[in-house]
C-alpha cells in the first residue's frame, strides 16, 4: 500500500449496483468497482446487535471520510468495502470549508452475521 499523505490513512474501495445482459437477454446483477484505491479517514460511530430470524446481527457504524473529487459521487446505492468488509452507504454529506467542498462524510453500515 503506498503512503498517504495527511488524514486520509487509509483506503477503500467504492462498489455499485449494477445490470448486464448476456447474449441469451438473461439478465444478471451484480457489484461493479466505480473507484478502488481511494484515500480516506475512518470514524467509527457505534454500533448495536438486533435478532432477525432467530440469527443475532452485529450492526457496527462507520463514518468515511474522502476528498471532493469531481470523477464520482458517492450514493446511498452504493457500498464501500474496507479492510476486507463490506459496508452499506446510509447517508453523504459534502462537508464544506469556507464556501468550498473539502470531502465527502459517509456513514456506513456493516453487517456481520455472528
Amino acid at each position: 500500500m503506498s503512503q498517504v499523505a495527511g488524514i486520509y490513512d487509509r483506503v477503500l474501495t467504492l462498489n455499485q449496483y449494477s445490470e448486464s445482459v448476456d447474449s441469451y437477454g438473461t439478465r444478471s446483477l451484480s457489484w461493479t468497482t466505480v473507484a478502488a484505491n481511494i484515500p480516506c479517514r475512518v470514524e467509527p460511530s457505534g454500533g448495536n446487535e438486533v435478532f432477525n430470524e432467530e440469527q443475532r446481527v452485529a450492526l457496527g457504524n462507520i463514518t468515511f471520510g474522502i476528498r471532493y473529487t469531481y470523477s464520482f459521487t458517492p450514493k446511498e446505492a452504493m457500498q464501500i468495502v474496507y479492510n476486507g468488509a463490506t459496508y452499506n452507504i446510509q447517508n453523504v454529506i459534502e462537508n464544506t470549508k469556507v464556501g468550498r467542498r473539502v470531502e465527502y462524510l459517509i456513514t456506513a453500515i456493516s453487517k456481520d452475521n455472528s
